[in-house]
């Protein structure tokens, strides 16, 4: 049990038929580390998966692959969100009991117009 459980998956779904659910994922996560090394260094995903795909090391869709390197590779090197305090929330005045909101008066008073 000297190989990781991640290198197991891999060869495991390395080994499952081509068009097998999930294979493309597997294959993302195994090349995770190469991923971020070439967005480091400034490539960008659509040419990642050009020459992945082109090589033969990927057999999925441009658009999966987008979201699994967003998902898998870009994910856990993004900093962490800082922590919100929570702050009391303010007292409103409180509203008058007559006060019922908008009302609508078919025949405007004279003393409001002017």
């Amino acid at each position: 049990m000297s190989e990781s459980l991640s290198n197991r998956v891999a060869q495991f779904m390395g080994q499952q038929p081509a068009r097998r659910p999930g294979k493309a994922r597997a294959v993302v996560v195994v090349l995770r580390e190469q991923i971020q090394k070439a967005r480091d260094d400034g490539w960008s995903v659509k040419a990642i998966w050009q020459t992945l795909h082109a090589d033969g090391s990927i057999h999925v869709g441009y658009h999966a692959f987008r979201r699994y390197v967003a998902e898998l590779v870009s994910a856990p090197h993004a900093a962490p969100a800082a922590p919100t305090i929570a702050r009391p929330m303010a007292r409103e005045a409180p509203v008058a009991s007559h006060s019922r909101g908008f009302q609508h008066e078919r025949v405007p008073q004279r003393n409001e117009i002017y």
